[in-house]
Order: C-alpha cells, then sequence, then structure tokens
C-alpha cells in the first residue's frame, strides 16, 4: 500500500514540474477557489450562518486577518475552522508566491532584453566608428554615419536610464 501511495505522488510531483507557470498559477487559483467555496458551505451548515457570512469568515481565515467579529461557536465548527486554517492557508501563500515568482521572472526578462539591445547598440556604434576611421567616404555618407552615430548614443543614453 505505501509503495502504491509513492508511486502516484511521483507521478503527481511529475506532471506538476511539468507545468508552465501560468498554469501552476491557474491551477492553484482554481484549487484555492474550491477550497474557500467548500469552505464557506461547511461554516453555513454547521454554525447556521448566512453564505455571505459563511464565505466572509473563510476569506478572512484563509488571509489570516482574522477581525475577530465571527468565530464559530460549535464544536465542529472550531475544530473545521483549526483544519480549514491548517490546509487553506499553505496554499493560499504558495499562490501568492507564485504571483510574485511570475512578476519577478518578468522583470528580468525585460532587464535581460535591454541588456542585449543595450550590447547591439555599442557593438553597431563601435563598428561605425571603425568604419569613419578606417575609409575615406564622401562627404554625404559621413554625414548619415555620423547622424546615425548621434541617433544610436540617445538610444544607449535612453537605455542607461
Amino acid at each position: 500500500m505505501s509503495l502504491k501511495y509513492t508511486i502516484h505522488i511521483t507521478r503527481l510531483r511529475a506532471w506538476l514540474n511539468r507545468l508552465s507557470l501560468p498554469s501552476l498559477i491557474q491551477l492553484e487559483v482554481v484549487l484555492l477557489l474550491t477550497l474557500i467555496c467548500i469552505g464557506a458551505y461547511a461554516f453555513h451548515l454547521i454554525e447556521w450562518w448566512t453564505l455571505l457570512d459563511s464565505l466572509y469568515f473563510t476569506v478572512i481565515t484563509v488571509a489570516s486577518v482574522g477581525y475577530g467579529d465571527f468565530a464559530p461557536h460549535t464544536d465542529i465548527g472550531k475544530v473545521l475552522a483549526m483544519c480549514y486554517a491548517i490546509v487553506a492557508l499553505p496554499i493560499f501563500a504558495y499562490t501568492g508566491a507564485l504571483f510574485i515568482e511570475r512578476r519577478m521572472s518578468k522583470g528580468k526578462d525585460v532587464r535581460k532584453m535591454q541588456v542585449e539591445m543595450y550590447e547591439n547598440f555599442e557593438k553597431a556604434l563601435h563598428d561605425l566608428q571603425e568604419i569613419q576611421t578606417h575609409q575615406n567616404l564622401e562627404t554625404k555618407q559621413l554625414e548619415r554615419l555620423s547622424a546615425l552615430e548621434e541617433s544610436l548614443v540617445r538610444q544607449i543614453n535612453l537605455l542607461r536610464k
């Protein structure tokens, strides 16, 4: 029985590792919303709260805010609240961490692209300077190259900011 359980966990981990970050975020959000809905309905049945009050309590519990205006009064409700917090809090935190990871990875992609553009502009500027110094070009061509050089210098300065 233990080996069968281990095999299932291994397959689940392999499947989760193949998911892209946006797909994993979607999966986590669906799981979190499902837990919130199930929790709200369970508290509605056990504590006889309205669905809105039950939903409010579950969201406040998951977000670990705990205003204290709602608290379970029955023993079953108290046990459910403890179990719910233990299960739902880590899922809420992990979902938030995935959103932060996605935000951070987008920033890295933009920075990498800026660095590549900067390096390309530097190389183009260097090539233009080499052409100007090593060849005897006509005046019009030199003016066009100078204008292009000035444009590249402006773009490099904008990227440095």
